[in-house]
């Protein structure tokens, strides 16, 4: 038996037929509304001012990777006071390994000295000192 499926698009604003999904943002923040024909043509026209003043922002470009590797140092530089926090110092440089990263997000010392393969070394007792 052969089955049928219409999706129908129902303009928000005024709940008329044969809406198309048009997508825009703001503050940040991304929007959908379905509109018609003319509540589209409308939001373009009231919006064309602002657009023809307005600049273009390019996303996943030279600033978001500026700003995320600007994140990725200050997370390195928390992870490498942790650990000397801990009694363990890390390369000043380069990248830090996953499972360093691992212990990090966990505070887990122990995890951090077997991730670097290292031994935590107790002072020796003074007792029987006289």
């Amino acid at each position: 038996m052969a089955r049928e499926y219409i999706q129908k698009v129902i303009d928000d604003l005024d709940g008329s037929d044969g809406a198309t999904t048009v997508r825009f943002g703001l503050d940040g923040v991304d929007w959908t509304i379905d509109l018609n024909a003319k509540n589209e043509t409308d939001m373009r026209t009231k919006l064309g001012p602002f657009l023809d003043g307005a600049r273009r922002v390019r996303t996943g470009g030279r600033a978001a990777a500026s700003s995320a590797s600007r994140t990725v140092k200050e997370r390195n530089a928390a992870i490498r006071e942790w650990a000397l926090s801990e009694g363990v110092e890390l390369n000043a440089r380069g990248r830090i390994a996953s499972a360093v990263q691992q212990a990090y997000e966990g505070q887990d010392g122990d995890a951090l000295r077997d991730a670097l393969g290292l031994e935590l070394v107790e002072p020796k007792s003074r007792r029987g000192r006289g």
